[in-house]
Order: structure tokens, then sequence, then C-alpha cells
């Protein structure tokens, strides 16, 4: 009797503990999720990316208070864009490669060319294998003047986000950095970079469109860094911030969409001049699959209202609808005072 009710006791934990560890949300919530690259080499399918961008450049007197955006009534260059871009899996191993070539560019202005000097441009993207970019490089084409080469790998920083090595729980959060080049045309091409401190945050993890889906958000900083041997009385600096959404599968850890706003602004004073000159950017984005988000842009500037999606992917017509409500500002805002972030494990 009492072996009959010891093995009884025994087979009603084992199947407690099957059902606890094969049930998806209870064992998340237990043992958390990995965020992890599982490419298919090989693979390829369309991306498409839809924005707002603004950007300029100024030259004026150096500022008396070490002002670092803009002035109010600086003349700025706005785009509407939309891009299809063919993604492919080249590579999978301690660097990720992935092949972009533009297929589709739309702009909506009038009387201008807009980003089609794009089309056709090919580009070999190497990643680090927790993710974020180690070097975007355009084998085919030429540069664009509306969506140029930094531009581009910021978008793909965000596509391609860092991923740390350790299981989460909703509520954790990780931190990175990276550098992207930036050109200073004012001192003949001097390349310095342009730094980006990010906080990410797993908000859920959900069931949608049959997708195991993690909802990541993202907050931080982008300044200047990395210069040496400047010419005497030549400073820089700036300011900038970046936000945005992510949406992970999280079987193949490749984002569905990506949702963000990145604002940043470079000074380049010339003391013995008394000049300095201020090159400022501007880019409310989203970045989909639509082969699992059919009308994630809403019939790109059309502005149709979308419903609430708290409880998985974004509706048709949320990002654009809300974009319009909160249309790019003037002129950046100044980045937060909070310390950055320290930079992940494995960056460059």
């Amino acid at each position: 009797m009492a072996k009959r009710i010891f093995w009884g006791v025994a087979a009603v934990c084992f199947l407690i503990i099957l059902f606890v560890v094969f049930m998806s949300d209870t064992s998340q919530k237990i043992f958390g999720v990995r965020l992890a690259h599982n490419l298919q080499i090989g693979r390829a399918e369309n991306i498409v990316v839809i924005a707002q961008l603004l950007g300029g450049s100024e030259i004026r007197p150096v500022s008396s208070d070490g002002n670092v955006l803009p002035s109010a009534n600086v003349n700025t260059e706005n785009y509407d864009v939309r891009l299809s871009l063919k993604e492919n899996i080249q590579s999978q191993g301690s660097e990720d490669v992935v092949l972009y070539s533009v297929d589709g560019v739309e702009s909506e202005q009038i009387g201008t060319h807009g980003a089609s000097d794009m089309i056709r441009n090919a580009y070999r993207l190497r990643l680090h294998s927790a993710g974020l970019p180690i070097e975007l490089k355009r084998t085919e084409g030429q540069p664009s003047r509306v969506w140029d080469d930094l531009r581009l790998l910021q978008i793909m920083a965000a596509w391609w986000p860092a991923m740390p090595a350790q299981r989460l729980r909703q509520g954790d959060s990780w931190n990175a950095s990276w550098d992207a080049p930036f050109v200073v045309e004012v001192l003949n091409g001097k390349k310095i970079s342009l730094r980006h401190e990010v906080k990410y945050s797993l908000d859920a993890v959900k069931a949608d469109k049959g997708l195991n889906i993690a909802h990541v958000t993202y907050k931080g900083t982008v300044e200047p860094s990395g210069w040496d041997a400047l010419p005497e009385g030549v400073e820089i600096a700036g300011t900038g911030t970046i936000a945005g959404d992510l949406y992970i599968n999280v079987a193949t850890g490749q984002t569905v969409v990506c949702d963000e706003r990145l604002i940043w602004s470079v000074v380049v004073r010339l003391r013995k001049d008394d000049m300095e000159v201020v090159q400022f950017a501007d880019r409310n984005s989203r970045t989909y699959r639509p082969r699992l988000l059919p009308h994630g842009d809403a019939g790109f500037s059309k502005q149709k209202a979308g419903g609430s999606s708290a409880e998985g992917l974004p509706t048709a017509g949320e990002f654009m609808n809300k974009a319009k409500t909160a249309a790019p500002a003037a002129t950046p805002a100044p980045a937060p005072s909070a310390t950055a972030p320290a930079p992940a494990q494995g960056e460059k």
C-alpha cells in the first residue's frame, strides 16, 4: 500500500514537472528566455524600412554658451522614404554576415529625386555573433545624398540588436555600446565616431502569429568620440538620443519589427575663425518583415488609424499614426544627463 502511494505521488510530481517545463509561458516565467541568433544560411526574404528623415547643417559664430544644437530657424531637409531590401543570410559563426540589396525606393517629396539613387545598391553587413554591426560596406552602387551609409548602419544596429549571454526574465535589462564612423567634412574628411550607448529591457514574451515574440524596449545616448590630433583651436562636441521598440522572434533571434527614434547633433568649433559647423539628423522609422506584418507601413504616409497592440505585434497603421501626431522636431533634443550604460560583453 505504502509503495503504491509512493509511486502514485512520484507519478503526479513527474507530470507536474513535465507540465511546468513544457508549457512555454510557465517555463519562460520560471527559467526565462535566451535571445540568440539561430540563422538559416542562404535564407532570403524582403524587409521594408519606412522613415521620416530630417537633417541639415549650419555655419554660425562660435556659441558663447557652448550650444551643441542647431538654431531654431535653421533650414532643414525633410524626406519621407520607403525602402525595400532583399535580406540574405550568408554565414553564421564568430561573425554573422548578411547581404542586402535595395530593390525598391519610394519618396514623398515633390520636385526631388529623394532616395532613388539607392536603387540596386548592395551592402555587406558583418555582425557580432551576439548582435550589433562590426562593419557595413557598400559593395555595389553609389552613395545616397538622402540616406547615407551612416543612416543605414544605424538602422541595421537597431534591426540586429545586442543580445546578452544570460537568459532573460520579464523586466531584465542589459547594456551595450557600438561606434559608427562619422566623416567631418569641414576637417577635410577626417573620420571620428558616433558612440551609441544603449540600455535594453525585456518587457514581455508573447505568442503571436504562430511565433514566440520577445518585446524589447531600449533607449540611450549618441555622442561624438574617438578623435585625436585635431588642429589647434578645433573642438568637437555633440549630443543625441535613441529610443525604440523591438519585436524579436525568439526561435531565430531575428527582429520582426523595429520602431525607432534617433536624434543627434555634432558641432565642430573652429575658434581661430570664430566659426562652428553644426551637422544634425532626426529619424523616425519602422523596419519590418512584410511576410509577417503585411500591412506594417499602413500604405506609407497615408496615416491610417490603427488599434492597440499591447498584447502582441504592432497593428498596421499604429506606427504611422503615431508618427503623424509626434512628427520630428525642428531641432534635436539634448541627450539625457544620466550616466551612459557600460559596454556589453563582446562589443567591438
